[in-house]
């Protein structure tokens, strides 16, 4: 009983570092941390309130040159923190999209 436990551990650690190793290797996992933490950083440094009651009290017809005036009143870190989201996620859905594959024709040679 104590060797089919042994053996047990021991596949089932193995188990769990091909997932571990599956995980890190996906194409998405290295945009996907530079997202992460940029949102953290994001949070940080930009208070979402402000900026919502910002839009709400403007005009209709104002909110594109809110929109200008809030960005161009922001500080680098956040910019950048806003930059790397958007890099990151367009990485993203360029990895992770699905490309149809095209079958194999055979041609007969004549």
């Amino acid at each position: 009983m104590k060797g089919q436990l042994s053996i047990q551990s021991v596949v089932m650690r193995r188990v769990a570092y091909s997932y571990g190793i599956s995980i890190v290797s996906n194409r998405g996992f290295i945009p996907g941390l530079f997202f992460g933490y940029s949102l953290m950083v994001l949070r940080e440094l930009v208070f979402v309130t402000r900026v919502i009651e910002s839009f709400l009290s403007s005009e209709v017809g104002q909110l594109p040159v809110t929109a200008i005036n809030i960005i161009g009143g922001a500080d680098v870190p956040s910019l950048l923190a806003c930059g790397v989201m958007l890099v990151s996620v367009f990485l993203l859905c360029r990895f992770l999209a699905v490309q149809p594959s095209v079958p194999y024709q055979r041609r007969a040679l004549i």
